[in-house]
Order: C-alpha cells, then structure tokens, then sequence
C-alpha cells in the first residue's frame, strides 16, 4: 500500500529527473498486478516494485533512455516462453507484463501533486490514459468522485468512454473502445485503522499498521498512556473520552476499528456508539464470552470477536500480526467495493458541465 504515497511524495521533492513506470497489462501470473508503479530517478534511485526482482534492472535500463527522449512508451516481458532465458526461467513468474514508462514533465508533476492532495483528504481519484498503437501516452485525464477533472486530455468523447468503462465494470487495466485503447486506474487513500485503547500492546499493532500503509489513529481518555512520544509513528493520537471521540470523528464504511482499551465498561460503550456504524472491520481483543457480556446479546457476524487470525498467537507482538492479518484479510475479501464502478460509476449518470 505504501508504494504509490512514497511515489506521490518523492515526485514533489525531488528535482531529479524522473520516469514513472506502471504495469498496464498482465497475461498470465506475475508478482505485481495492474496498476503497480515504480518510480526511477535519474541517479537510479528506485521506489516501488514492479516484480520480485527479476525486471527492475531491466526496466532501469530503459528508463534512462525515456529520460534521454522525454517521451512515453510501454516495454512488453513475456516470461512464459520455455525458450526465454532472461525472462523465461527459475523466476517464480509465468505471464506476459506490459510497462508503461511515462517521463515526469512539469504538466505531469503538478497533476500527481493534484492527486496526492485529494488523496490526503481522503478522496479516491480515478484515472484514464489514452495510448497511441505503440503505447505512447496520448491523453490522460483524473476525475474525482465529485466530477473535478484535471489533466491533459484533448478526445471530446469522455463521457461517452466513461459510460463505457463504467458499464463493463473493470478493474484496473487496459480497456478498447471505438479503435481506441486507454488504460484505467483508481487511486485510494490510505485505509484507515482507528484503535480504542494505548497500552503497551497496542504499539506494536500501531508499528506495523503504519508500516503495511494504514493511516492509524489512536484514542484514549488516559493522557499518561496516549501521548505522541509512546506513538511517535501513529499518524494520529487524541485523548479523549470514548463517546466524546466517536460523536467528534466522522467514521466511513472503509475504516477499520479495533477495541482493545482492557477496561469493560469503556469497551462497552465504545461497541454501543459503534455497532450501528457502517464499517469494514470492527474487532474487539479478548474472549468471546466477554464480547457476549459487553454486548448483552448474540454476536453480530460481522464482529471480530476475538479479534485476530486463530494462528495461536501469544504476547503482543504475535497479536499484532495476527490481528492486521486478519484487518488485511478483510479488506482484500471485500475488495470489489474498490471496484471502479462503485466509486465512480454515479458520474456517467450526470451530464452537466460534461463534454
């Protein structure tokens, strides 16, 4: 998940010259799916992975001639030819990959500064481009849920191509359209995980959280144990009182919750302000019979009581990864909420101000 924010960020402090690769099409298997992207700086520097290794030095290679042409070109690896040995053989892959390799001029650079921009608000951004016969980028255009649109697109039948994505309902990936081939795309913020509770086992959850790419939020009422400095890598941290906290913040379907404050009557009240949420994970740490008696009834399916993956898990540590596990588990299954049409698709209904 981390990939696209630390491209996002090094794109606008970097005065080097850059080139952006993405896959735009897999036949077969490979490591990384569509929309994958890499960056590559002009003193080799790379962020990002395109394969588990086997393509990156390649792919280098042709990125200083992209920035020598200051133009765009996509670069095809078939790794299922037996008869291949650069990319055929012992590589763990067994699919054709195409790159896309785009020069990051100063039009390009502001319109992904753009992007970053919306996507720390938290606001998804939906993105087409345009390719000529030999893959070179000849339009490209972001559109925002709320139809705010910018980029360099000059065909005029984008809503006819919008309609037209939309109702095949795609995922990332190329598209064809009137003897055209355009490549689409979604970027997502960062998912959110919000923890009720600060004790010493919640810091390892918050490390790896950050470091797997989720936006982590910290509450409780106990300034001793909630404090910036026992946090230092959440991105946010807020001592407050349960209910004042959850009448403050405004929860999306998307978030994940988990509860794991080691005090019953809070954890109580925190499931009660929650339950009626719409969220995608809500998890609760300790006992089942204990979330029973919280709640006063049944269990909701939906609740992860205990909270976690049954993989044993014993101290803090273990339960950390048992539990993001699970909170990634979760959010891969219910993935086709992601789905560019789900997002997106009420913009091909409206008309106004379109071309």
């Amino acid at each position: 998940m981390n990939d696209l924010f630390d491209i996002l960020k090094l794109i606008q402090t970097t005065d080097q010259k850059k080139v952006l690769a993405t896959i735009i099409d897999v036949d077969g298997s490979s490591y990384r799916k569509e929309g994958a992207m890499m960056l590559h700086l002009e003193d080799s520097t790379q962020i990002g992975l395109l394969s588990g290794g086997c393509l990156e030095n390649d792919v280098a290679l042709r990125a200083e001639e992209i920035i020598k042409e200051q133009q765009s070109r996509a670069v095809v690896y078939d790794m299922k030819a037996d008869d291949d040995i650069t990319w055929g053989l012992n590589n763990g892959c067994n699919g054709k990959i195409s790159i896309l390799l785009e020069y990051v001029d100063a039009k390009l650079q502001n319109h992904l500064k753009q992007v970053e921009q919306y996507l720390k608000k938290g606001i998804p951004v939906f993105h087409i481009k345009r390719l000529s016969d030999l893959n070179s980028v000849l339009d490209y255009i972001f559109i925002t849920p709320s139809q705010n649109r910018f980029g360099e697109w000059h065909d005029h039948n984008l809503l006819d191509i919008y309609r037209a994505i939309v109702n095949v309902k795609p995922k990332q990936g190329l598209f064809e359209r009137n003897l055209n081939r355009y490549f689409v795309q979604a970027f997502f913020p960062k998912p959110r995980m919000i923890i009720f509770g600060a004790g010493p086992d919640v810091r390892p959850l918050v490390e790896l959280a950050v470091s797997t790419g989720f936006y982590t939020i910290v509450t409780d009422w106990r300034s001793h144990f909630c404090s910036p400095s026992y946090f230092p890598n959440a991105n946010e941290v807020h001592v407050e009182f349960p209910s004042t906290f959850v009448n403050n913040f405004t929860f999306n379907p998307e978030d994940s919750i988990i509860i794991m404050t080691h005090h019953f009557h809070k954890d109580q009240e925190i499931l009660q302000e929650l339950i009626q949420k719409k969220l995608k994970y809500l998890g609760i740490l300790g006992p089942r019979k204990r979330t029973q008696q919280l709640l006063e009834d049944q269990i909701p399916k939906w609740i992860r009581s205990p909270v976690g993956l049954p993989i044993g898990a014993e101290g803090p540590n273990e339960i950390a990864i048992s539990i993001l596990a699970d909170v990634i588990k979760t959010h891969r299954k219910k993935a086709h909420k992601h789905d560019l049409w789900y997002l997106f698709g009420g913009w091909s209904k409206q008309t106004n101000g379109l071309p």
